[in-house]
């Protein structure tokens, strides 16, 4: 009998835990791959929170627009590029939400950026990278004085790594069309405004390198040829590092910051408390220590990572002079410039290879 009423207790506490579980109320969020990775971040969030957490993962903005149009309703949260703002801004803003409190405590020069973007109180940045050009001693020597036709020119027949993405192959191409007929930057022009690039503006560009459009950039670096690549700097930097003849040049004219946002659908308590949670220092500080991507609030000394801290404190050197880009374009300009992007490509001299991992 005692033994029974053992089993039978231990039933009911059983029972009472799947009855708790299936009450847990679900919060859904769209997410950038990877981030969710973050070893120990799932579970920290789900009990501080007391929920669920359910992610779809996407791999570029073509996708999250995709997801974004089809499937907005879906999702009680969204982490998405700053780039992608402008186009969905229209549906995104929460008037009464009070995520944005917390930007209070971000980094002064963040936080400066942040409220020059007029962004809505549940719109949040989540983290920053910057760009940059990591360099191979071996093949090249760059510097902070060299423009954009020079670090192509410097590395002669050898092997470029560029982003396959089209913002960032139109701020590039940018920079030397503007340099070759001015002998100036475009900085402070905005992309969408820029008269279109063609094929032959990119071949002048890349003169005799032998160019790689890729986003996994990491696999090129022990190819003895390796010259240079224009990339975001946060993860890729800490994969070259491993070699001693590797460097990364933040360029005081073409490195940028660039920022994911994070922003909750609606208001249930759950959405917010799981926003907070992802967005407080201490998710942020799991997230920068897996990702290498920095917080908002630049707060990397404690990592013991010597190649993120060499990254962390190249960045947070040149926050103060580097600019935030937040580029307010259209759906029509966007695919603008996705479609001449994907012209470029394909028309692009022999030397050019598209690679899609």
């Amino acid at each position: 009998m005692r033994y029974k009423r053992i089993v039978a207790s231990i039933f009911c506490l059983l029972l009472a835990n799947v009855c708790f579980a299936a009450k847990l109320p679900t919060v859904n969020l769209l997410t950038w791959w990877n981030y969710m990775d973050t070893p120990h971040l799932q579970q920290y969030v789900q009990q501080k929170c007391h929920v669920k957490l359910s992610f779809d993962e996407y791999y570029s903005n073509t996708e999250f627009l995709h997801r974004w149009h089809t499937g907005q309703r879906d999702y009680d949260l969204a982490i998405f590029s700053n780039n992608m703002y402008h186009l969905v801004k229209n549906e995104i803003g929460l008037p009464e939400s009070p995520l944005s409190q917390q930007v209070q405590q971000y980094n002064p020069y963040v936080r400066a950026a942040y409220q020059s973007g007029h962004y809505p109180p549940n719109v949040v940045y989540f983290d920053l990278t910057m760009t940059g050009f990591i360099w191979n001693d071996q093949v090249v020597q760059l510097n902070n004085t060299d423009d954009i036709f020079t670090i192509f020119k410097k590395a002669g027949n050898n092997l470029v790594v560029m982003m396959d993405d089209p913002i960032q192959a139109r701020i590039i191409m940018s920079l030397g069309l503007s340099q070759a007929k001015h002998g100036t930057n475009y900085a402070g022009e905005h992309i969408s405004d820029l008269a279109p690039l063609t094929v032959d503006d990119f071949n002048r560009l890349i003169q005799k390198t032998n160019v790689f459009v890729a986003n996994n950039y990491t696999r090129f670096f022990t190819d003895k040829k390796f010259a240079f690549a224009y990339t975001w700097a946060s993860a890729s930097f800490n994969t070259a590092t491993e070699s001693s003849h590797y460097h990364l040049l933040i360029h005081p004219e073409m490195s940028y910051v660039a920022t994911d946002m994070l922003a909750n659908l609606d208001n249930r308590p759950a959405t917010l408390c799981v926003a907070r949670a992802l967005t407080e220092p201490k998710a942020a500080r799991m997230i920068q220590a897996y990702s290498h991507y920095i917080s908002p609030y630049v707060d990397g000394e404690s990592s013991n990572d010597k190649h993120f801290k060499a990254y962390y404190a190249l960045f947070k050197h040149a926050l103060p002079n580097v600019i935030f880009l937040n580029e307010p374009y259209s759906y029509k300009q966007y695919d603008r410039l996705q479609r001449t992007w994907e012209l470029i490509r394909f028309e692009a001299n022999d030397n050019v290879k598209i690679t899609k991992n």
